[in-house]
């Protein structure tokens, strides 16, 4: 059971941090991002694009690691049952 608590605390540290590195160079380096992927310098509206994906990833991240939270502890039978 030990092990089984081990991998899952990697596991959440894991989806959540990649999810949160992910969202943070995404928001904070959008004209970059934009750039690379377009190839040329870019319009705005494309760097917004680019830092609102970012910003849609840290808000997921954050979804996830409330659920986590909420169900920390809990079994997911009772859970699901009430």
């Amino acid at each position: 059971m030990n092990n089984l608590l081990h991998l899952k605390f990697w596991y959440w540290l894991g989806a959540a941090g990649t999810a949160i590195a992910g969202g943070l160079f995404m928001g904070l380096f959008a004209e970059d991002s934009a750039e690379a992927a377009w190839g040329e310098p870019v319009p705005e509206i494309a760097v917004t694009y680019e830092r609102l994906n970012g910003y849609k990833i840290l808000a997921i991240a954050g979804i996830m690691i409330a659920i986590g939270l909420i169900a920390k502890g809990r079994d997911f039978a009772k859970l699901a049952a009430s």
